[in-house]
């Protein structure tokens, strides 16, 4: 079964339980998320044909952001599936994660000083401390080749394009230069393909631009889908708020037309603040998330200019 227990309601834990759990979904559908337009942007290039763009901007974008926060995504199931007998034995995903990067992937050891702590192992999976060298590397590896690896594929294919755009003379065509009235003279400019200007430096720094971007957006994007856990979390105090200070009490004063009172003052104030005041912040913060966090993997938006549909003629205009 998958679900929370509804006696977590009336437990005195409440907030410390479903606060850490609500901020873990939320990382968990960002990222999958996230994923998913990375993996959008490989199908736009496999359906364009743009192999430069597959080998050298897909594979080093998904790389890195499964590398790191695809890993934590990994952890954070891990930890749910594993039943811990004593629960001051689970690891801390975020302490795993600040030791992997300021030790190089070493996993921090439990302390067992505390009282009534028996823990057998502090690895969340096996091999982790390998696994999370190897996932380092990956991600310290996919930034200088998402950096360089584009541009430097098209300068060469440019070089290659004007050298084979060049004509050599060949001795029959330098001796067609000596003068004779006989044979017709050839050109002395050889026609040949246009080839398109390439500049190195610029494409340098559009691509600097677009690593930077990608490279902190994993980080600033991943920390925008908490909005996700901070709308729950005012959600639902909101509801208890509502229930505990106007039903509750209602309910408690034992008149019954007290109670029919309470009752229609809770459920004008539910639907005005949480079914229409939250359910268009939550559609504001969603959408934000699918046109910024989501849409920036994949959309380029170099296509056909957008025309919108109109019965105005061209002549009228």
């Amino acid at each position: 079964t998958w679900g929370m227990d509804p006696i977590w309601k009336q437990s005195a834990n409440e907030l410390t339980f479903t606060n850490p759990l609500k901020m873990k979904l939320s990382i968990v559908l960002g990222v999958s998320q996230m994923l998913f337009g990375v993996i959008l942007s490989g199908l736009n290039y496999i359906h364009f044909k743009d192999y430069n763009s597959l080998i050298n901007a897909f594979i080093p974008q998904f790389l890195l952001l499964f590398s790191i926060f695809g890993y934590m995504v990994i952890l954070i199931l891990v930890k749910w599936s594993t039943h811990y007998e004593n629960t001051h034995c689970a690891p801390s995903i975020l302490t795993i994660f600040i030791s992997m990067f300021l030790s190089l992937g070493k996993v921090p050891k439990v302390d067992e000083t505390e009282s009534g702590r028996d823990c057998h192992s502090d690895e969340l999976i096996s091999n982790q401390e390998e696994v999370q060298v190897f996932l380092l590397v990956m991600a310290f590896i996919s930034v200088p080749w998402m950096l360089f690896g584009k541009p430097f594929v098209h300068y060469f294919h440019q070089r290659k394009l004007v050298r084979g755009s060049m004509t050599v003379p060949t001795h029959a065509q330098l001796r067609s230069e000596e003068p004779d009235e006989t044979r017709p003279r050839l050109s002395s400019r050889a026609e040949a393909p246009l080839v398109p200007q390439f500049n190195l430096a610029e494409e340098m720094v559009h691509n600097v631009i677009h690593t930077v971007e990608f490279a902190l957006g994993t980080v600033s994007n991943t920390a925008s889908y908490l909005r996700l856990w901070a709308l729950s979390l005012a959600h639902g105090q909101l509801a208890t708020v509502f229930w505990e200070k106007i039903m509750v009490f209602g309910i408690s004063s034992g008149n019954g037309f007290f109670m029919i009172i309470c009752f229609f003052l809770w459920a004008m104030v539910t639907l005005g603040v949480l079914m229409i005041m939250e359910s268009l912040s939550a559609f504001l913060h969603a959408l934000r998330l699918h046109w910024v966090e989501f849409q920036n993997k994949f959309y380029q938006g170099t296509g056909q200019k957008f025309n919108p549909f109109t019965l105005i003629s061209k002549e009228e205009d």
